[in-house]
């Protein structure tokens, strides 16, 4: 059961101060001028450890900026904005790994359509640090209305 539960996408709260890796922008968007093959896509990323720690998945959520209204708003749904109710999605690694402050995990994220209205992550990642290595080639899948819904509690 744990193995097949790697194959998934989970939509689970990430607190503040969790996040290891600096972020990073895989896509933007301008959704007056957005043609829907340009939708789905692949981009590099870069994250850069801020500490010492372990990493044990990586994390999705988006921000969107309505900039055409008469008071620019943004509605972001990472880490440091108030809940939402899309959380964030992880995808998490075969086994954890072991990070330095300063390092910097490399890899590929596609993001496609599966089966119409789901979505298929995937993810090409191969990290040696001087604490651990690994490599990761994974399909990750999301199926909407189907992934976790924990409940959160603020603490």
């Amino acid at each position: 059961m744990a193995e097949a539960s790697k194959a998934y996408v989970w939509k689970q709260p990430i607190r503040p101060q969790q996040p290891v890796t600096d972020y990073y922008t895989l896509r933007e968007y301008d959704w007056n001028t957005c043609r829907l093959d340009e939708i789905f896509f692949t981009s590099p990323f870069k994250l850069k450890c801020n500490r010492k720690d372990t990493v044990h998945s990586l994390a999705v959520f988006f921000d969107c900026e309505f900039s055409a209204c008469s008071t620019k708003t943004v509605l972001s749904t990472g880490p440091e904005a108030p809940m939402t109710h899309w959380l964030q999605l992880t995808c998490h690694l075969d086994e954890p790994v072991e990070v330095d402050k300063g390092e910097e995990l490399e890899g590929t994220f596609t993001a496609k359509a599966y089966n119409g209205r789901d979505l298929q992550f995937d993810i090409d990642l191969d990290f040696k640090g001087t604490l651990g290595s690994t490599n990761l080639s994974r399909e990750f899948y999301y199926y909407w209305g189907m992934s976790s819904q924990m409940q959160y509690k603020e603490d």
